[in-house]
C-alpha cells in the first residue's frame, strides 16, 4: 500500500482546495470539542487559524508604523483590522493556546483610532504659532526665557532677579524643546497641546489619550497541537477509530523502553488491547531539511515498542535516510504537502476499514489528480 494516495477516491480538489477544506472541517469538529466556540464562529478568526497552520506562522510581532500598529507577518496575509486581529490572538492567549508579551505601549484616541497631530497653543495668550527655541533656566530664581532675554552687553544677566550667569551647571541650564510665543514673547517647557484626530478629524485634550499595551504572541504547545489537529485533521481519525471500539490517540505521550515520555502524532491498538503494545505509531516531522527535527523523531521511534513505527516528512527523504530507516524498523514517508499527510494517515485508518466519505468528503479527489500533485510517498 502506498501511504499518500487513495486510489479510491472520484472528486476533483485543487491543491489549494484540497488544504482549506481540510482545515475547515477540522475547524468545524474542534468547536464541538474545545472551548473556542466563540473564536470558531467567526468568518475571520478562521481565516486566522488558517494562515497560521497553512503558513506555519508561530510568532506574530507588532510593528509600530505612522499609521498605527501592525501585526507582522499576518498585516501582509490577511486583510483584518489590526484591533480585530489582536483580540483573535487575545482569546487564544486566554484560552492557553498563545503566550503573549507586552511588547510596547501607545496612545488611543477615544474614537479608537492611533493617527494623530500634536497642535501647541501659547498657554498664556492662546496664540497657534509657537517657535521652537533653545531656552536658559536660570536655577536661583527659576525664570525661563530665550537667550537674548538673558543677553545684557557681553555677559548673561537674568531678567526677573537681575542676578549674573556664570556658570554653565551651577547658575543655570540650557533647555532643549522649549518654545516660543511670537505673539507674546512667553518662552514655555509645556505648551497647551491639541490633539487632533487624523482618521476622523475630531480635536481632544491630552488627559482624554488612553494608554494601550501592545502584546508579541506566540503558539505555545498546546496551541502547535491546536494547529496540527487543524491541518492534519487527526482528531477525526481518531473518533471514527473510536466509534469502530478501536483504541486511538492523538498527540499523547508514550512511555519508551528507556523510560522517557514521548509525544507522538498518532497511536493506535487493537480492540480491545489498550494496554499491549500500539499495533501503529505514526510521528510527522514538519521539513526534511529541519535534519535535528528528523534525527529526534527517528530517535523517539527506536525507543517505542509498536508493530509498526512510520514517520511522514513534509517533503523529499533521500535514499540514505530511507535505507537508515528501513534498517532501523521505522517506516518512511515523503509527503509533498500536509493534504498528503492526512491521506497518509486515512490510508492507516484504511488498514482497520476504509473512511466512508460521508464522514470526510474532503478525501474524494481524483487519483489523476492525486498523481498530479506528484505524490512521492512510498
Amino acid at each position: 500500500m502506498s501511504y499518500g494516495r487513495n486510489v479510491n477516491n472520484t472528486r476533483k480538489f485543487s491543491k489549494s482546495e484540497n488544504q482549506l477544506s481540510n482545515v475547515d472541517e477540522g475547524l468545524r469538529h474542534l468547536a464541538d470539542k474545545l472551548d473556542i466556540t466563540r473564536i470558531l464562529s467567526s468568518q475571520e478568526a478562521r481565516l486566522l487559524l488558517k494562515t497560521l497552520a497553512l503558513d506555519g506562522i508561530e510568532v506574530i510581532e507588532p510593528a509600530f508604523k505612522a499609521n498605527g500598529v501592525s501585526l507582522h507577518p499576518l498585516d501582509t496575509k490577511l486583510k483584518i483590522a489590526p484591533h480585530i486581529l489582536a483580540d483573535y490572538l487575545e482569546t487564544l492567549s486566554k484560552l492557553g493556546y498563545m503566550k503573549s508579551e507586552p511588547a510596547g505601549v501607545i496612545h488611543r484616541l477615544p474614537c479608537g483610532s492611533t493617527g494623530m497631530l500634536h497642535k501647541l497653543r501659547c498657554n498664556r495668550c492662546g496664540h497657534p504659532i509657537m517657535a521652537p527655541v533653545t531656552a536658559i533656566h536660570h536655577l536661583r530664581c527659576n525664570y525661563l526665557g530665550t537667550k537674548e532675554d538673558y543677553q545684557s552687553d557681553k555677559m548673561l544677566k537674568c531678567p526677573s532677579c537681575k542676578r549674573p550667569l556664570r556658570i554653565l551647571g551651577r547658575d543655570y541650564n540650557l533647555v532643549e524643546g522649549a518654545t516660543l510665543c511670537v505673539k507674546c514673547r512667553t518662552t514655555t517647557k509645556e505648551p497647551s497641546v491639541e490633539i487632533i484626530c487624523l482618521e476622523h478629524g475630531e480635536t481632544y485634550h491630552p488627559y482624554e489619550l488612553a494608554p494601550q499595551t501592545i502584546n508579541r504572541y506566540r503558539l505555545n504547545e498546546e496551541g502547535k497541537r491546536l494547529l496540527k489537529r487543524v491541518m492534519f485533521d487527526t482528531d477525526l481519525i481518531v473518533q471514527w477509530l473510536s466509534e469502530n471500539n478501536i483504541p486511538a490517540m492523538d498527540f499523547t505521550l508514550l512511555q519508551g523502553v528507556s523510560g522517557a515520555q514521548h509525544e507522538v502524532a498518532l497511536a493506535v491498538w487493537e480492540e480491545g488491547a489498550r494496554d499491549s503494545e500500539p499495533t501503529h505509531v505514526v510521528d510527522i516531522v514538519g521539513s526534511y531539511t529541519e535534519h535535528v527535527a528528523l534525527q529526534s523523531a527517528l530517535v523517539k521511534m527506536l525507543d517505542i515498542r509498536a508493530k509498526r513505527r512510520l514517520l511522514l516528512v513534509l517533503g523529499e527523504v533521500d535514499s540514505e535516510w530511507r535505507e537508515m530507516c528501513r534498517y532501523l524498523g521505522v517506516e518512511v514517508f515523503a509527503c509533498p504537502n500536509e493534504y498528503e499527510v492526512f491521506l497518509a494517515l486515512n490510508n492507516i485508518v484504511d488498514e482497520y476499514k476504509t473512511l466512508s466519505s460521508d464522514v470526510y468528503p474532503s478525501i474524494e479527489i481524483a487519483d489523476k489528480q492525486l498523481n498530479d500533485n506528484g505524490t512521492t510517498a512510498q
